[in-house]
This record gives structure tokens, C-alpha cells and sequence, in this order.
């Protein structure tokens, strides 16, 4: 008796024939590549990538250079390289006989720059402001001034005394102290002060 079952052939299985690809084994294991990424497109892009980082890089530190040069004019005309000085009056009085007032001046003067400053001088002016028919100039600076230079460190500070007798019926005085300093212009500080 003849089996005449089919059976499964080489290229067949149980479900039905299997499909074979035509295209040879080669070309189905080596990967597709998209005709446009080529080795020389993709090195072109590589090397454009590169260029624009390169000028991008140049432009960032000519912005740094240009803005650190900037800053430094800006500090420059500053001036932190130019003395620095706070000045303070300490005032009183006290009346003695003979209808006068003894008044006391302390000038305080305090280096708040970063460098040494020499001071010249110290003058004080004092003038009477009531009663106002009087007003005017009690005491007036010397035309040079006395000879009391001394230089101030950084962040150091010192005080210079000055004792006047004024007469008169003075109620409220103005009190200027001076300071000249070399660009012909001058450190000044006034108060009012009442002495009554």
C-alpha cells in the first residue's frame, strides 16, 4: 500500500511553502546606507560642525576680552587709585569768664581708600550764624596752612584738635574744616552748633 502523505520538503514547512529572497546573502547582511551619507557628505557636515564651533569660540572671547577691558576703564576712571578721605567734626564748648566761650573742634580724618593718602594740612573756619545782624566770619583759616602733615594707611584714621575763645553773644556758629588736597581741590565738612 502506497503512503501517498505529503511531507514537508526542504523548503517547505507546516504551514505552507517558505519564501526564499532572492537577494543574496551579501546584501541583506551589509547595512543600508542612505545614498546622501556618504563618507566624504558626512566628513564635509563633521568639518562644518567644527568650523562654526571654532568661530563661535572666537567670538566668545573677543566679547570676554572686550568686556574686561571695559570694566577696567570703568575702575580706572573711578578713581580707586586716588586717596579717599572721610572727614568728621567733634564739637563743643564751654563758657568762662568774662563773657567768652571756649569751643573745641576735633577734626577726625579717616583714610577709606586703598591707598596711602598724605594730608597737606588741616584748617577750620567758624562762622557766626545767630544772631544774624552779627553773622559772618569769627574765625577765618590762615592763608597757609599750619604745618600738620602726616599720611593715613588704608582704613587708618587720626584726629587733629583745634580750641578757639570766641566773645560776644554767639548763640549758633557754623564750623567748617578743610582739607586741601593736590588736584587743587579740597576736602570739606561743615556743621552747625548751637552754643547756647
Amino acid at each position: 500500500m502506497n503512503d501517498h502523505t505529503s511531507r514537508p520538503n526542504a523548503g517547505q514547512d507546516a504551514t505552507g511553502p517558505v519564501q526564499r529572497s532572492t537577494e543574496p546573502e551579501l546584501l541583506r547582511e551589509a547595512p543600508r546606507v542612505h545614498p546622501l551619507a556618504t563618507p566624504e557628505s558626512s566628513g564635509r557636515h563633521r568639518s562644518a560642525r567644527e568650523g562654526l564651533r571654532d568661530w563661535l569660540s572666537i567670538v566668545q572671547s573677543a566679547m570676554t576680552i572686550a568686556a574686561l577691558l571695559c570694566a577696567g576703564l570703568w575702575f580706572a576712571f573711578q578713581g580707586p587709585y586716588r586717596p579717599r578721605l572721610e572727614v568728621h567734626n567733634l564739637i563743643a564748648h564751654r563758657r568762662i569768664p568774662n563773657e567768652k566761650q571756649l569751643i573745641v573742634v576735633n577734626v577726625t580724618v579717616k583714610n577709606v581708600g586703598i591707598v596711602r593718602a598724605q594730608i597737606p594740612c588741616v584748617a577750620v573756619l567758624i562762622d557766626q550764624v545767630l544772631p544774624i545782624e552779627e553773622a559772618g566770619p569769627i574765625v577765618s583759616p590762615p592763608s597757609k596752612c599750619p604745618h600738620l602733615e602726616f599720611s593715613l594707611e588704608p582704613g587708618e584714621a587720626d584726629r587733629v584738635n583745634f580750641e578757639y575763645v570766641l566773645t560776644g553773644n554767639i548763640r549758633t556758629v557754623k564750623v567748617t574744616s578743610i582739607i586741601p588736597r593736590n588736584d587743587r581741590l579740597e576736602y570739606r565738612t561743615i556743621d552747625l552748633y548751637d552754643l547756647t
